[in-house]
């Protein structure tokens, strides 16, 4: 009997050397490939950052240059303006000075002179405020273009966020191909970690009777048939599965519970078959 324990003892610390060192292997794939996707997103997210500031450069270097060009014309056509008024009123006065110099009507030329200068006034202030309009409108129009320009920047930003979130949660996802018992395949993504079972829940995916025990271990019903590659790359079966095991129905060389297998990016695109009945030992002891 001593010398057995020693060879159970001697197999079990060789079994847990065995799964130690997998798990280390493991671990090292995942933490590799997960630097590799960040920092494939990283590298995408400044290229479209640039892609981003180079068009709000742009865009606001075409808005400058056409509000230079607006204030040419406005400036521009406002010379013009005050070159004929100007020309307009030295025609007149000596229109009127040589009308004055005939007529010796002094008095009625410096009333209309009076009035020349005063028409001139009004005309410049005219002028002037409708400058001043015109340069608030623009103004406000360009204040108005960069708001829209930075609350679509903004919205931009977001979208892209929001797809890289999606794009990292995709990536996380592990694919599983289940047969259900009637030949249907069903496919299905979970999250690293979970179990097979808690797939099949969180899916809600009608398989009759499938995790009764709710993974608590007290039942087959979760039973599951893998391909022999898959069932060697599952690990070690506990003695608490196996009792439970022996107790499925259509049991095979490559069964396991669902309960106890837990996703690994290495299971990707796995297949798993439903049997094509269920055996509750609950309800045999239940009507026992």
């Amino acid at each position: 009997m001593r010398k057995l324990l020693e060879c159970v003892v001697r197999d079990n610390e060789k079994l847990l050397e065995c799964v130690v060192r997998d798990n280390e292997k493991l671990l090292e794939c995942v933490v590799r490939d997960n630097k590799k996707l960040l920092e494939c997103v990283v590298r995408d997210n400044e290229k479209l950052l640039e892609c981003v500031v180079r068009d709000n450069e742009k865009l606001l270097e075409c808005v400058v240059r056409d509000n230079e060009k607006l204030l040419e014309c406005v400036v521009r056509d406002n010379e013009k303006l005050l070159e004929c008024v100007v020309r307009d009123n030295e025609k007149l006065l000596e229109c009127v000075v040589r009308d004055n110099k005939k007529l010796c009507w002094m008095r009625d030329n410096e009333k209309l002179l009076e009035c020349v200068v005063r028409d001139n006034e009004k005309l410049l202030e005219c002028v002037v405020r409708d400058n001043e309009k015109l340069l608030e409108c623009v103004v406000r129009d360009n204040e108005k273009l960069l708001e829209c320009v930075v609350r679509d920047n903004e919205k931009l930003l977001e979208c892209v966020v929001r797809d890289n979130e999606k794009l990292l949660e995709s990536d996380n996802k592990v694919t599983v191909h289940f047969f259900n018992r009637d030949g249907e395949k069903i496919t299905v993504k979970g999250s690293p970690g979970d179990s097979l079972l808690d797939l099949v829940l969180n899916e809600d995916l009608d398989f009759d009777g499938f995790g009764a025990c709710e993974g608590t271990l007290a039942c087959s019903t979760c039973h599951l048939i893998f391909e022999e590659e898959t069932y060697k790359s599952l690990g070690p079966i506990a003695d608490e599965e196996m009792d439970m095991l022996d107790l499925a129905y259509g049991l095979s060389d490559t069964s396991r519970l669902g309960c106890q297998v837990c996703l690994t990016k290495q299971m990707e695109g796995m297949v798993a078959r439903v049997p094509e009945s269920v055996a509750d030992i609950r309800q045999s002891q239940d009507g026992s």
